[in-house]
């Protein structure tokens, strides 16, 4: 009898250590579940504020940048040269060339002249802007 009470405690902790251990599985396997659900989740809401945050910068970047250049396109000096350097080209009848033509004149310097002024202000301009090149065109 003392043989059959101990073989029925030693089943017992068997089937009972048996049970805590699947329960504690089974635990281990929802709690893992809310916890990858809960960091995806915060991990995409953190994302999603980086991303919202970096597009704020970049568009207030560019904005920024237009109205520079905005600037620099109402400049009066700017204006002047613009409008002197298209009647430049209506004094030198570049308006009739075709494109190609006009490369090829133009493909060591490109530009038609222009105040040194102006060209000396814009080359200054580009050392302290984020601007790396500035180009400058008139009507034709």
């Amino acid at each position: 009898m003392a043989n059959d009470a101990q073989q029925l405690r030693q089943r017992f902790l068997l089937v009972g250590a048996g049970v805590v251990l699947a329960l504690l599985l089974v635990l281990a396997v929802v709690a893992g579940n809310a916890a990858s659900s809960f960091l995806r989740q915060q991990s995409d809401d953190r994302a999603r504020d980086v991303v919202v945050r970096a597009a704020s910068a970049v568009t207030a970047y560019f904005h920024e940048r237009r109205r520079e250049a905005e600037t620099l396109g109402s400049s009066p000096a700017v204006v002047a040269a613009a409008s002197t350097a298209s009647k430049e080209a209506v004094k030198r009848k570049l308006t009739e060339s075709d494109v190609p033509t006009l490369e090829r004149m133009f493909s060591r310097t490109h530009q038609l002249g222009g105040d040194p002024d102006v060209q000396s202000y814009l080359g200054d301009y580009i050392s302290h802007s984020d601007f790396v090149r500035l180009l400058v065109t008139e009507s034709h």
